[in-house]
């Protein structure tokens, strides 16, 4: 009896498996039906942040089918932990749904997962079509041009060619033509001294012909790979060659390429230093050698300073100046640089300056008025809008004599000590002073252009001069200014008169001159002297 009711239930349950599959098919399509019907626009995130925001009917359309058509699985295909989405926003109206797309260039393992962490699964019609549109584009990245890299110890550059003809081969099995790849844009790549110097191809082409390597003078050198270059100097080369690689059956690529690149062999740079030891307010001349354009230095040091800056001479000798600051204490400091990735250390003495002491103390009232911290700093910060950044020209040729603004005696030096106050205010002198006649004519130290012609109150009448390479030449407490700002003076040329305007002690006239580099007050007396850039 029991036997015949399952006989009896058994085609029943048979013809409902079936129908149960179908059920369950129409509700997940229904699902998302429900949650697609309506939308409006798709935007797509790739994996390297660029979004496509899709508006037509017919790309609305094919992203709704993508999901639409996909089956719903209950584990993964694969592991994507470590692999960035693709992002999918179906919008429609206000309301945003974000789906989360894994393509792998295969027809089984493009994977969707949806906010709630379900995951579908692309049919193979459904991931060759997708596979092959141009937002996947970045997943055949290894069939597509290989790079032509220049090794040179750790570092590597890549030299993209002047010219080629790539194909590569989608997931369809078609072959399409390359059109992304990058040309040669004219960038110097770095082949650098002492390091182990090669041309390395990511896929290493079938054949290389026409390789040539000539230098910056015309020389072709016999050589077919730069492992062996060797100069004393910075040597620009010329680098050509072509590169194929074969089409055939094993492959899902071929094409060929022509490389026509600048290659700099890059001799390490070097310092010198125009002395190891140097009184507080000196300048050190810091010669820099093999230093090329586009290099940068940067320096650090335990001292009071200006920051760095490089210029060349006329002859193309690179060099910079390096300002010790009048309050440095005498020490041996180390002085870092770091030019184009060479790293250098020197040692520097700094011996104290020594100066005369001026017992001035000046009234409260006085000091107050013109010589206080507050007011000095203002001045200061006026001084250093002009001062602070590069000069926009260098005015004569490095080397050259300074001379002194007036043929009179100095009365006091940089660097002496002026007592301004019973409570022990002290002040070092940017510069020299000189007690003269009122309205003798004061001349331009050095060539240069006038950046700063106007008064304020400890200075007054005041004139800035550039001269390049971060130098400065200052006239204080004038009684006239003869000259404008952004006029071009030659050296004696008269600039302005000596007066008594702004702070000038028991004087009836005084003329007082200071020079800076990078904005540090300097001893004068060492550009009346000369410098020069040290041999290397």
């Amino acid at each position: 009896m029991q036997r015949q009711r399952i006989k009896k239930i058994l085609p029943v349950v048979l013809l409902l498996i079936p129908l149960v599959f179908i059920a369950i098919l129409l509700y997940n399509y229904s699902m998302q039906t429900v949650a697609l019907d309506g939308t409006q626009t798709v935007t797509v995130t790739l994996t390297n942040g660029n979004s496509y925001l899709y508006e037509s009917a017919e790309d609305v359309e094919y992203y709704c089918n993508l999901l639409v058509d996909s089956k719903q699985i209950t584990n993964p295909v694969r592991d994507v932990y470590n692999e960035t989405p693709i992002t999918l926003v179906y919008k429609r109206g206000s309301e945003e749904q974000v789906y989360k797309l894994y393509p792998a260039l295969n027809l089984s393992g493009c994977m969707i997962y949806d906010s709630k962490g379900r995951i579908y699964l692309l049919n193979e019609s459904a991931a060759q079509s997708y596979l092959c549109r141009a937002e996947c584009l970045y997943l055949y990245d290894g069939y597509m041009l290989p790079q032509l890299k220049v090794v040179s110890g750790q570092q590597v550059g890549v030299a993209n060619p002047e010219s080629y003809s790539w194909n590569y081969k989608k997931i369809d099995g078609n072959f399409y033509q390359d059109r992304s790849s990058s040309t040669y844009d004219g960038k110097v790549l770095h082949a650098y001294a002492g390091l182990v110097n090669s041309l390395e191809f990511s896929i290493q082409p079938d054949e290389i012909t026409e390789v040539r390597l000539v230098t910056e003078d015309g020389e072709l050198l016999p050589l077919s790979g730069i492992e062996s270059l060797s100069f004393d100097d910075d040597t620009r080369i010329s680098v050509s060659l072509k590169a194929k690689w074969r089409q055939s059956e094993s492959k899902d690529f071929y094409g060929e390429a022509e490389y026509n690149f600048t290659l700099l062999y890059d001799v390490p740079a070097s310092i010198t230093l125009s002395r190891e030891s140097v009184e507080a307010g000196g300048v050190v001349v810091i010669r820099i050698d093999h230093m090329n354009d586009d290099d940068e230095i940067n320096f650090t040091t335990g001292m009071q300073t200006s920051p760095i800056i490089p210029y060349r001479t006329s002859d193309g000798t690179c060099f910079a100046l390096l300002a010790v600051d009048v309050h440095n204490k005498a020490d041996l400091y180390d002085v870092n640089f770091d030019v184009g990735g060479s790293v250098f250390t020197a040692k520097l003495l700094v011996q104290e300056k020594s100066g005369n002491i001026l017992p001035l103390l000046e009234s409260a009232e006085d000091y107050e008025l013109m010589l206080s911290d507050t007011v000095l700093d203002g001045v200061k910060e006026s001084f250093a809008a002009v001062t602070g950044g590069r000069s926009a020209q260098n005015s004569f040729e490095f080397g050259e004599k300074f001379v002194p603004a007036v043929t009179s005696s100095s009365d006091y030096y940089f660097a002496d000590q002026a007592v301004l106050t019973k409570g022990g205010a002290v002040l070092r002198l940017p510069g020299n002073v000189y007690d003269i006649k009122y309205g003798t004519a004061v001349r331009a130290m050095q060539r240069g252009v006038v950046v700063y012609a106007r008064a304020n109150v400890t200075t007054g009448n005041t004139i800035i001069i550039s001269h390049g390479y971060g130098i400065y030449s200052y006239y204080f407490n004038l009684s006239a200014i003869t000259c404008e700002v952004g006029t071009l003076v030659t050296q004696s040329q008269v600039i302005g008169e000596s007066g008594n305007s702004g702070y000038t002690w028991t004087y009836d006239a005084v003329l007082q001159t200071a020079i800076s580099v990078g904005g540090t007050f300097v001893d004068p007396t060492l550009f009346y002297a000369g410098m020069s850039v040290p041999d290397a």
